[in-house]
């Protein structure tokens, strides 16, 4: 006997508003800690509201064409399944005092923001939250000056700890009513 539910719904293709590969190059990141709680829609796995600690905010990383990748793998142990998040992206600042952030990135758990394209194929998940669960780690950091096609921007992949326990479940879909209300809802948890 199952000690969880089995599956309880199925899926379609939809011929009008099919899903699509893709991110746009706009990111969201928090510090892990400064986020307070999440406010959970009647499906635990959709968040209709983010609340920051006091003076906290998640800050925008602007990238170009291709320069976020996301991913999400099943992690199925023998007595666990768990779901491991990863977020590839560049930076396009190399200033000192985007350093000083890169290394401040690198000593804490971050959570991400990300947007998939096609809003409406994509249905409540055009947002997902990434390390919404445990937070992502800094597992790698390069920048090639030379290298043309990464006009010589960081590169920076952040990964639920392989130390600490994966997530619990995919990403989180971020989701309130509708696109514009979500967007404008992300938006206002930003740096002043």
């Amino acid at each position: 006997m199952a000690i969880c539910s089995g599956i309880d719904s199925g899926a379609t293709y939809s011929c009008d508003n099919p899903i699509q590969p893709g991110v746009n190059a706009r990111i969201w990141l928090a510090n892990y800690d400064d986020i307070a709680s999440y406010t959970f829609g009647t499906n635990n796995n959709v968040v209709t509201a983010i609340t920051m600690n006091a003076t906290t905010y998640f800050y925008p990383y602007q990238g170009f064409k291709q320069s976020v990748e996301p991913s999400t793998e099943l992690v199925a142990g023998p007595v666990s399944v768990q779901y491991n998040h990863s977020l590839t992206f560049h930076v396009f600042d190399i200033s000192s005092t985007m350093k000083v952030n890169l290394q401040k990135m690198a000593l804490n758990k971050i959570v991400a923001i990300i947007e998939n394209v096609n809003a409406a194929g994509n249905s409540d998940s055009v947002f997902e939250i990434f390390g919404g669960g445990v937070g992502l780690e800094m597992i790698s950091l390069t920048r090639l000056s030379r290298d043309a096609e990464t006009m010589g921007s960081f590169a920076i992949q952040l990964q639920t700890s392989d130390n600490e326990g994966k997530e619990s479940k995919l990403p989180y879909s971020l989701w309130n009513t509708d696109y514009s209300t979500t967007l404008a809802a992300i938006e206002a948890l930003e740096t002043p």
